[in-house]
């Protein structure tokens, strides 16, 4: 049996795409799992890091008919 270090070493992991490399644009490189699945004609999608904590609240409570502005006079 293989440790997660171990099974992303192996040419089957490398040759079949299982493991992507990605660059946090504040955290440094990181590995993320590839697509299970993928077809010829479908392009790669793109990798984005998750967003940092609060980075979409104004835009969520927009959405929903919540004035952001009100946050602000809680703080």
């Amino acid at each position: 049996m293989l440790d997660l270090e171990s099974a992303a070493t192996t040419a089957y992991a490398q040759e079949g795409g299982l493991l992507r490399h990605a660059e946090h644009p504040t955290e440094g490189p990181y590995r993320v799992i590839g697509r299970p699945v993928r077809y010829s004609a479908d392009p790669e999608p793109e990798l984005r890091p998750c967003p940092r904590i609060g980075q979409h609240t104004e835009q969520v409570l927009r959405e929903v008919g919540f004035d952001p502005a009100l946050l602000h006079l809680a703080n």
